[in-house]
């Protein structure tokens, strides 16, 4: 069984780089400002330097992505409240007689004892009998 010297150097390089890194949590990462970063990132790899950038932007766009989780959440409770009090008020509506059928109707024809209005009868003109 042979060792690849090639894998092998690329791990003694990464044990070296992780050696050498700052210890920075994950909250201290995405606290800190651009300019105390940078502090802390001077004297690393350029290597180094892009990956931790990199983590912090991960880190910070799930946060972004958490917040809008939670917002779209309660922008949809809220919705569903607003459609159950407006389906409460069309209900509510729907056992009130209607407007429609209580008000006179004002194009309809006086019905005269006796006769059955047809659709060739012309309409009465002047004061109702």
């Amino acid at each position: 069984m042979s060792v690849d010297p090639l894998s092998s150097k690329a791990l003694k390089i990464k044990r070296e780089l992780s050696e050498n890194t700052p210890h920075l949590s994950d909250e201290a990462l995405m606290g800190l400002s651009v300019r105390e970063l940078n502090r802390h990132l001077r004297g690393l790899s350029a290597e180094e330097v892009t990956r931790l950038k990199q983590r912090r932007r991960t880190l910070k766009n799930r946060g972004y992505a958490a917040s809008c989780r939670v917002k779209r959440v309660c922008q949809k409770e809220e919705l569903q409240k607003q459609k159950s009090e407006l389906e409460r008020e069309v209900d509510k509506l729907a056992l009130l007689p209607s407007a429609a059928s209580q008000a006179p109707r004002r194009h309809a024809v006086p019905e005269r004892p006796g006769t059955v209005p047809t659709a060739s009868d012309p309409l009465p003109q002047g004061p109702w009998p």
